[in-house]
C-alpha cells in the first residue's frame, strides 16, 4: 500500500488507525480502526457527513469501541499488518478516484469505501448491530 497517493488527511487517518491498532494490542489494522479514526479526525468532512445522513454518531462510537474490544489481542510488541477487509477498503477507496475524477485518496473516499465493504453479505452479518442502527444495510 503506497500512502504516496493519499491525501494529507487520509494519510494521517491511516496512521491513526495503526496506533488504535497498537494501542488495542490488535495484531492487524481492520476496517473498525480506520472508521473511528476518521470520526476522531479534526478538521475532516466525515463527521458532517456521516450527522448529515443521521447516523447518530455517539451510539457510532461506542459500537466500533465495542467492536475493536473483540479483536483478537497479542501480548508484546504488536508487528502489525493491514487486514484483508481493511485493504478492501484501500483498494475500494482508489477504484473510487476514476469515478470522481479524483487523483488521491480523501477521507471522504474512505469513508464510503468502508461503507460499501460493511454492505457486502458476509461483512453485514458480522456487523449486523451497527448496520441495523446506521441504517447502512437494510
Amino acid at each position: 500500500m503506497n500512502l504516496g497517493n493519499f491525501t494529507i488527511k487520509a494519510a494521517e487517518a491511516f496512521q491513526a488507525a495503526q496506533q488504535l491498532a497498537f494501542n488495542a494490542q490488535n495484531p492487524n489494522i481492520e476496517s473498525e480502526h480506520i472508521l473511528k479514526a476518521l470520526i476522531e479526525q479534526q478538521d475532516s468532512p466525515v463527521e458532517y457527513l456521516l450527522k448529515k445522513n443521521n447516523v447518530t454518531l455517539n451510539l457510532v462510537e461506542s459500537k466500533l469501541e465495542e467492536l475493536i474490544g473483540k479483536l483478537p489481542k497479542i501480548t508484546g510488541e504488536p508487528a502489525q499488518q493491514i487486514s484483508r477487509d481493511a485493504n478492501n477498503v484501500v483498494l475500494r477507496a482508489g477504484a473510487g478516484l476514476k469515478q470522481f475524477n479524483d487523483e488521491f485518496i480523501t477521507p471522504e473516499h474512505l469513508l464510503l469505501a468502508i461503507v460499501q465493504e460493511m454492505m457486502q453479505p458476509e461483512n453485514c452479518l458480522r456487523m449486523l448491530d451497527l448496520q441495523k442502527r446506521t441504517h447502512y444495510c437494510n
